[in-house]
């Protein structure tokens, strides 16, 4: 369980990072 949730919280992250990478790029 663990690990799952550690899996989720850094696939929460890369895609949040993603995202702001195309507002960035938008701009």
């Amino acid at each position: 369980k663990y690990f799952t949730n550690k899996f989720f919280i850094g696939a929460t992250i890369t895609i949040c990072k993603r995202k702001h990478e195309e507002t960035f790029d938008r701009i």
